[in-house]
């Protein structure tokens, strides 16, 4: 699967990142791109601050902001 190119807006590894929880979360290949722009939409509004993480990386915590994201998406889906 190519990756599409967020340059710019959002690192490489957390495109990255991404698509793994994605497929870890048991969307298909063809859903990926759109769970992909979605969540690069909340990310987007995501502030990774330090002082408030409690000793949770940046990657730690962006991963448990996709998991919700992604978790929000599949039970959006379920009821339609």
């Amino acid at each position: 699967m190519e990756m599409p190119n967020y340059d710019g807006l959002v690192d490489n590894w957390k495109v990255k990142l991404i698509v793994q929880r994605a497929t870890r979360h048991g969307f298909k290949a063809h859903e990926i791109p759109d769970a992909l722009q979605e969540v690069v939409l909340v990310l987007l509004e995501f502030k990774y601050e330090p002082d408030q993480a409690n000793g949770a990386t940046e990657r730690t915590t962006l991963t448990s902001v996709i998991d919700n994201c992604l978790k929000n998406m599949k039970r959006s889906a379920a009821r339609y």
